[in-house]
Parts: C-alpha cells; structure tokens; sequence
C-alpha cells in the first residue's frame, strides 16, 4: 500500500500490524447475493476490503421466474437457505465496509461485479459467466445446457484473461450448479489478483453507466425469463416430483423381505405428497404426509384416512402455518396422540397435540430454540426421551450432520448429547420415518444421500444411545425400481413410503429391501412379534426376522 494512502472509511483491516493492499468490491446495491459476501470474506484473509454499492440506473437482475425456480428446487430438494444466489437482507449489507464514492478514495484493484465500472486507467478485474457480468449468463448457459465458461476481464490485460470451467456436482438443479460455479469465481478472483503486482494507488471516481453493457444483459434476461418459465413448466407439469404410495402387508412385509408394489396416491397437478406417516388411534388408520402447493411453495400437513373397505381417502389439511411444514413425525405416548413436524426454515423444533384426531391440533411446546432441524424423530426407552435431528455446518447440506438430543419428558427440556455432531456421513445421517423396535433391537430409518437427496432409505441398527452419543450399523437397504425413496413408516398393517421421479401417473411403485451383507446369517424367526413405533401405542404386526444376514 502507498505509505501516503489513508485508512478508507470502513475498511476492514485483517491485521493492522501488515502493510496491506486495498481491494474495493463494487456491488448492485439493490442486488448484494451470499456469493458476494463469500467473496469478501475470502479478499479479506489477503487484502484490507472497501465495498462500493452503486445505484444502478435500469440494473437487470435475475428476473422474478429464477427466484421462483429457487424456491421450488429448495423444496423438492430440501436445499436449505444460503446458496448463492440468495439476497442479501439490510442488516448483514449494513454490516459491511462500505466505501464513500462522494469522498473518493485511493485503491490498489476493485473488484467489478455490476459490469459498470469504467477502468479508466484503473486495475479493474470484472467477474464474467458466460462472458456476462453478473449471474444472468451462469443461469441462461445452466439452461441452454451449455458448458459454463467463468472469466475474469482484467482492464490492464485485456487479452489475457483467467478462466476456470467448473465441475458441476448436478446440473439439473440450478441451486447446487449456482453454488459450484459461484465458489469456483470466488477462488479465480483471488487467482486473478495475484498474476501480477498491483499498481500504484489511483482515485476511484463514479462510474460511468455502460448502456451497451446494460442493453446486452436486458436482452439475455428477457430471454432467460422464457427459458426459466419454461424450465418451471417441466417441473410442475410433474417430470420429476415426490409421491406418496402405500400398500397392506397382509402380515408381511418389507423387513421380512416381501417385495412389491405400492399404490400410489394421486394428486392434481398442483402438488405434491411426501414424507408419509401412518397410525392407528381409536380404531381408525391415518396417513399423515407433507402436501407442498405449487401455488404457494409452501408445505402444510395433510391426512388421509383408510376405509372400512381398505381405500385410502382424498388427503385433506390437518395443519398448516405460517412456514412451510414437513416429515409429520406423529406417534402416540402416555394417552395422547402427539405430533412433530419439521419447520427447519424457522429455526425450532414444535411439538403438536391432537385435539381432535386427526384434524385438529394444538401446539405443545417448542422443543429446540434457534435451531435449524431437519426431519426430527423421537424415540422413547427407560431412560427417557431422544431426538434424532439432521442439521447444517456452514455451507452443508443438511443432508450428512445429525444431532442427538435427550429429555426426561417429550416437553423437555431437551439437552445436546455431548458427541454432536453424533454422524457426519450423508448415508446414515437423516432420519427417513420412525425408529422401529424388534426383538430388543431398534432400527433407524435413514435417507441415504450419498448418491443424491433422496436416493434409498438404509435401516440401521442403534447399538448405543447415551448422553455421550450414537453408535449404529447398516443392516438393509430399501430402494425401488425406477424412483428415490426417502421415506419408510408401517403400522397396523399397512406401510407407506414415498418416490422422487416422473412419479405422477405411475400407479405403483415397486420397492424392495436387501440386507447389508456384514451380519451373522439370518435366524429365522419363530413366530410373529409385533412391531413398535417408538413412542407409538399402537403400531400393528410386521412379522422381522430376529436378525438381518447375508444374502444366500
């Protein structure tokens, strides 16, 4: 830094002891994306940073069909908040080091993410997708299915840019594909700066509006606006969506190795089902699922109901909030017909009572606080009360961290166990639908997400579960033919289950369970025993081997 240059007005200093090269961000202040942010604090390990928020006269921002897109993919993929393309809110953007333009100040490079600054004999380095400022090329490219090409336009090496394409974890999912490619222009920035020693300190001046720069970015967002209208079209014309399926075990069922198919439950085209539980309460057998509305992108809880003559009813609400609602883990326990769904977006974890079985309830109590869990699942024995949670770290999916928690009573309180994170490992993380009791032996329905969200459901057996933590091992796998599954629960005679695929129209689906070759040989059982939900008083005869074993 020129030893004459003073401290700019809310630059961040990461050590104030070095000498340090000061780096301006300008950004679209009505446009700041957690990608930004990823990006500040990655030049704030090198650099002392200034961020620049310019009013842009006609800015053009990703058009209101992606955010749309956004928050459909959230759902149908459980991609939790804070991906790249998220808006920044007031507080976190009052937060940063904000430059005063009117002031003018000294600079050694600016970062140029609006693609209207005018260099002017500046080092201006501009982040480029697709060969356009701003994430409009990423997205249009993503939906052209092209290969995304990341530059960053150096104005004092015009012909010498830097480029990186990168890998692509899934490209049919905008969000993960935004996310890939935004991290890897993070690290080229960085890359950027460093080819060459930076030059002299000049004075930034206000930039100039670029109306050719502008003019280019209106004429692709017009045109991505079409192909994102078409991209929702596909998905809600119902290519690939969630469906919940069910079928009579007729005494035997999944776990004792009966393969087959499962009814599916039709929808209209304007949602979808998923995350099925069943239980039977005063003579009556309830289905209860997530019913997301491609009207409001928002889950509420629905139930359907078995006939006298074994048909499953039209789903109807059962419960519906002011946040989107999921995995209704219900169960009965000391009386009382009790239910806890997933409300991850807003940060606790409810317990729900029925006043009025199955369509009326009442809230409980709040059994986490502050916390962000996922696909609760309580489980009872005579210690008390635990809870499995799937949760994040930083950036992760929440689909490969799981939390434990214990409690004296369902209402609490309800303490972390020490070990937590007690799994880190996307195939036995997640729970998939209640914890099944046999023989002394209790197994976790898991969601294994280690090929993608939503894959296959893997049984594990819980070994240990204390206050210090978790110890399990896999002992199946539940998959189907042609679809995800992501859910399993069973009770009196009936199991149910849920498939991600072109699952609308299909009128099964056919799942079957192979055991995890790593046990003795299988014993095989003497007779039938009932099994129990944890926490369930009435969960109906599944006859289970005593143990899962190899394959003959």
């Amino acid at each position: 830094m020129n030893p004459h240059q003073q401290p700019v007005p809310g630059t961040v200093r990461s050590d104030p002891g070095q000498d340090r090269r000061l780096v301006t961000i300008a950004l679209d202040k009505g446009g700041v994306l957690r990608w930004h942010l990823w990006l500040i604090e990655a030049l704030r390990v090198r650099y002392d940073v200034a961020v620049l928020l310019l009013a842009l006269d006609n800015a053009v921002r990703l058009p209101a069909a992606c955010r749309v897109a956004f928050e459909l993919e959230r759902i149908l993929y459980r991609i939790p908040s804070g991906a790249a393309v998220d808006t920044v809110d007031a507080a976190e953007i009052a937060s940063l080091p904000i430059a005063d333009i009117e002031r003018g100040h000294g600079f050694d490079s600016a970062i140029d993410c609006t693609g209207r600054l005018c260099p002017g004999g500046r080092r201006v380095l501009t982040p480029l997708f697709d060969g356009m400022p701003g994430e409009i090329g990423l997205v249009s490219a993503l939906l052209d299915n092209r290969r995304i090409v990341i530059a960053i336009d150096d104005a004092e090496r015009p012909l010498d840019s830097v480029t990186a394409t990168p890998a692509l974890a899934d490209r049919k999912v905008l969000l993960h594909a935004i996310d890939n490619a935004c991290s890897i222009a993070v690290e080229l920035v960085i890359k950027a700066l460093e080819r060459q020693p930076i030059p002299v300190t000049r004075r930034l001046t206000p930039p100039r509006r670029d109306a050719s720069v502008a003019g280019s970015l209106a004429f692709v967002a017009s045109s991505l606006a079409w192909k994102v209208n078409r991209y929702l079209s596909l998905r809600l014309a119902g290519r690939e969506q969630w469906s919940v399926a069910w079928r009579k075990t007729g005494g035997v069922g999944l776990i004792e190795g009966r393969d087959g198919d499962f009814a599916v439950v039709p929808d209209d085209g304007r949602r979808y089902f998923a995350d099925p539980f069943v239980l039977r309460h005063r003579g009556r057998t309830a289905v209860f699922m997530e019913e997301f509305s491609f009207a409001t992108l928002r889950g509420r809880i629905a139930v359907a109901m078995f006939e006298d003559d074994g048909a499953l009813s039209p789903p109807r609400p059962a419960l519906e909030d002011d946040c989107h609602l999921s995995y209704p883990h219900v169960f009965e326990s000391d009386g009382a017909v009790w239910m806890i769904p997933e409300s991850g977006d807003r940060a606790r974890v409810d317990l729900y009572r029925a006043v009025d079985f199955p369509f009326r309830w009442r809230r409980e109590a709040t059994l986490l606080e502050g916390v962000a869990a996922y696909d609760a699942t309580v489980m009872r024995d005579g210690e008390g009360w635990w809870m499995f949670a799937a949760t994040r770290v930083r950036r992760s999916t929440g689909w490969d961290v799981l939390n434990a928690y214990y409690a004296p009573d369902i209402r609490g309180p309800w303490r972390p166990c020490a070990d937590n994170p007690v799994v880190l490992d996307a195939r036995a993380a997640r729970s998939g639908g209640g914890v099944i009791a046999f023989r002394g032996e209790r197994l976790r329905p898991v969601q294994d997400c280690s090929p993608s969200y939503g894959s296959a459901i893997a049984l594990w057996r819980i070994d240990r579960i204390d206050r210090a933590g978790l110890e399990q091992t896999q002992v199946a796998r539940i998959t189907s033919d042609r679809f995800g599954v992501h859910t399993f629960n069973a009770a009196s005679g009936f199991e149910v289950i849920d498939g991600f695929g072109r699952t609308r129209g299909a009128p099964s689906l056919t799942v079957s369970l192979r055991k995890t070759p790593s046990d003795p040989p299988a014993v095989p059982a003497p007779g039938r025993r009932r099994v129990e939900r944890e926490a369930d008083g009435d969960a109906g005869p599944i006859p289970l081997p005593q143990r899962f074993g190899n394959d003959a």
